[in-house]
């Protein structure tokens, strides 16, 4: 019977007695041979049959059926007590008889029997139970709506040199799942009241669900656990708030351990230990490196002052780099494995989990290259599949990871898989893999970083959605990839750095494609984007990209295969680099470049539009060829390194309109010759960094010293010219290594309008 049919069952059976009350009574005299008596039955609201039939006779004759409900075809008490009379008529004085009771519910409700020795050693009456794995004696079975339970009873008399004249009973009650209370009390503790408090405890009945809460007053709250002895503690939950289902073999004093600072760590064998004294519980905090062969964790451990600890958790790189270790058994009571605990255990083979584990950190089994199994009775939270190879949490729905040391080449993650954790196949030889069916969530960093995945198979009827962020990163021999139709989100970094990917399948109903999803693919030529997509983030696509493919919608469109847009035709996403075309001119109506938009391109003249108004992040980077470029009049931010090693630009022109200009704009710009600011923008002191044949520079007459660093124009070694013009108020150092003039006077800053011009050779 489940865990929670009992529960129900014994709340039940004080508040309403739905019962058939079987009374056998009988007189026993030297002279008899049988028994006689009579049954009686309350009225009750089960919807139920009972029928009888006796085993090991002559014909083994039935009984008549029995009908318990609230409408017409109730059986009448006179048939009820016919029905007992018949029975016990069969009962010899020198023979044992044995009655089979067929109990079949009739209704949609979860019903329970229960028979009850009322007689005791009056009658010597036996029972056992058909159809069932549990004793009926004092307990409920469960029987679910439209099914049947059969009991086997056995009878037989008093020896007669007892020479009893009384009455026995035996009692067979039937009970509707909402009935009956049983009055737990249960207690909630506190291992130091001074620590912290709780609350919860009570009495409860059976099937009750019940939480309980612990806090803490200047200290930590660690576990609830059945006890405070380390040797006998049976720790339920790492939580504050514990919540359970009452059942008859729910522990009734539940205690939560608080600690305060009174932590020791002690060096005990082989393991170094963090003791929460108050608390009696310990955690495996570091192990010798050369711990070697096969080792087991004690469950509990003997302090050097001769005080017992509860081992309950193996700390964050507590066993990591040792090289020799093959073997582990973590032992019963221990909750949590932290992150990195056995990272970098080259030789570990195997490792055995508690029964009470519920938390396992997704790096904990990092680099361990020779890991091959899993073991452990598993629970709620974890489990093992079948093979041993890998080990899946949240109830089966999770595959946390994959033993690494495993030498098959290829592996179907099992069905009923939902989610596939971050860095689930870290370290893995496979060469092909295949998602199953229920898979929905490829999590961060699933595959990333793997070196010899070369295939991924999609189970027909696939559910996946989301692509996580980093999931293939960096997996250099995927050759490509077709996404089930399911898929809606490619998120940040996806696929960035697979090197080896040419070819790309999207499906009609992606919708979202994250920043750098596809970046730092270089072998990828040309994508197509499904007409569903209403998001794509910066740079998303790799500058070899030559072509781009899509229908468009309201959200993004594809000028003439070269450029995608989005936004309505407001933000240029991406040029295709790899084009061959020399010349572009930006649409009308765009007014943001993105961040990369024209990273690496060969053009060699690029127009963009009066409504710009937005220069990103890295948008003309690496462009060598552009040799003059007109920013217009209305444009008002350039992102950090925007023109950055435009090698062949020659001159540039801010418009009055820009009011920031981030570091690094025009760095590298080896051949960048004059330049005019106009306007009032924030410069930065390093935006023409390493511009090495920079001249001049010509200040507007609205420009002001209102600039975040003075010192704009150090290491300009070639800069020979400074022009400020008139109205303007615009002053800062200069470099002090160099002689300058004005108006035939030697100066070392400039304040003010006019010519400064540099003197020393």
């Amino acid at each position: 019977m489940s865990l929670k049919a009992k529960i129900i069952l014994g709340v039940a059976a004080v508040i309403l007695a739905l019962a058939i009350v079987a009374i056998v009574v009988w007189a026993v005299n030297r002279t008899s041979d049988s028994l006689t008596g009579t049954i009686k039955f309350e009225d009750t609201n089960v919807h139920a049959q009972v029928s009888g039939e006796f085993v090991g006779m002559d014909s083994n004759p039935t009984l008549p059926t029995l009908i318990f409900s609230e409408g017409d075809d109730a059986s009448s008490q006179e048939d009820i007590y016919k029905w007992a009379d018949t029975a016990l008529s069969f009962a010899s004085s020198n023979t044992s008889i044995q009655l089979e009771i067929t109990v079949q519910n009739l209704s949609e409700k979860l019903l329970y029997v229960k028979i009850d020795d009322k007689a005791g050693e009056i009658a010597n009456l036996t029972k056992s139970v058909v159809s069932s794995s549990q004793d009926a004696l004092g307990k409920y079975l469960e029987i679910p709506g439209y099914s049947s339970i059969t009991y086997t009873i056995t009878l037989s008399l008093i020896e007669q040199s007892k020479g009893v004249d009384g009455e026995c009973e035996y009692l067979i009650t039937l009970v509707d799942q909402t009935e009956e209370e049983t009055g737990v009390q249960i207690q909630a503790l506190s291992n130091m009241e001074s620590l912290g408090a709780v609350s919860g405890g009570g009495e409860y009945n059976l099937g009750d669900v019940i939480t309980l809460s612990a806090t803490p007053s200047n200290s930590d709250f660690l576990v609830w656990a059945t006890s405070t002895d380390p040797e006998t503690m049976k720790i339920v939950s790492v939580s504050p708030t514990y919540s359970f289902e009452l059942t008859e073999d729910s522990p009734t004093t539940y205690y939560a351990l608080f600690n305060s600072t009174t932590i020791t760590y002690q060096e005990i064998g082989d393991l170094i230990y963090t003791f929460y004294n108050e608390a009696k519980l310990a955690s495996v905090t570091d192990a010798e490196s050369s711990i070697s062969g096969d080792f087991t964790i004690p469950s509990v451990v003997t302090s050097e002052s001769n005080e017992k600890y509860k081992i309950y958790s193996i700390g964050e790189r507590a066993f990591m780099m040792c090289y020799s270790l093959t073997s582990i058994i973590i032992p019963e009571g221990v909750t949590s494995i932290e992150d990195n605990a056995f990272n970098v255990c080259t030789s570990l083979t195997k490792i055995t989990f508690p029964k009470e584990l519920v938390s396992i950190a997704q790096g904990a089994f990092a680099s361990c290259d020779s890991l091959t199994t899993f073991e452990g009775e598993g629970n709620d939270y974890y489990s093992i599949t079948e093979d041993g190879k890998a080990i899946l949490i949240n109830g089966g729905t999770t595959f946390l990871y994959y033993a690494s040391g495993n030498t098959e080449t290829s592996y179907t993650v099992p069905e009923g898989i939902v989610t596939i954790s971050e860095n689930a196949f870290s370290g893995s030889i496979l060469t092909s893999i295949t998602i199953s069916s229920t898979v929905k969530v490829l999590g961060n960093n699933s595959f990333s970083n793997f070196f010899t995945l070369e295939s991924i198979i999609f189970a027909e009827g696939s559910q996946l959605t989301t692509i996580g962020e980093m999931a293939f990163f960096n997996t250099t021999k995927l050759p490509s990839i077709t996404l089930p139709s399911n898929v809606t989100e490619i998120c940040y970094a996806a696929f960035s750095g697979c090197r080896g990917l040419t070819s790309v399948a999207l499906p009609e109903g992606l919708t979202t494609i994250g920043e750098l999803a596809f970046n730092n693919c270089s072998e990828l030529k040309q994508i197509t984007i499904p007409s569903t997509v209403t998001s794509i983030g910066v740079s998303a696509f790799d500058s070899a990209i030559e072509f781009f493919y899509g229908e468009g919608n309201d959200y993004y469109t594809i000028d003439d295969n070269r450029a995608l847009i989005v936004d309505g035709g407001k933000t240029f996403v991406a040029y295709a680099a790899s084009n061959p075309a020399t010349s572009y001119v930006v649409p009308e109506g765009i007014i943001t470049i993105g961040r990369d938009a024209f990273y690496g391109s060969d053009l060699t003249q690029i127009t963009l539009p009066s409504t710009l108004k937005t220069i990103e992040l890295n948008a003309f980077y690496y462009c060598q060829d552009i040799s003059s470029i007109i920013l217009p009049e209305g444009l008002t931010s350039i992102g950090g390194f925007a023109f950055s090693n435009c090698s062949a630009l020659t001159s540039i022109t801010i418009p009055e309109s820009v009011t920031s200009i981030s570091s690094q704009a025009f760095s590298d710009c080896t051949n960048l010759a004059e330049v005019k600011i106009g306007g009032n923008p924030d410069l930065v002191m390093d935006i023409f960094y390493n511009c090495l044949n920079l001249s001049k520079i010509t200040l507007g007459a609205n420009v002001e010293s209102s600039i975040v660093y003075t010192r704009i124009f150090e290491k300009l070694d070639s800069l020979t010219t400074i022009i400020i013009e008139e109205g303007s108020s615009f002053s800062a150092e200069l470099p002090s290594f160099r002689t300058w003039e004005k108006d035939g006077q030697v100066v070392t800053s400039c304040s003010g309008a006019g010519t400064y011009t540099r003197t020393d050779p």
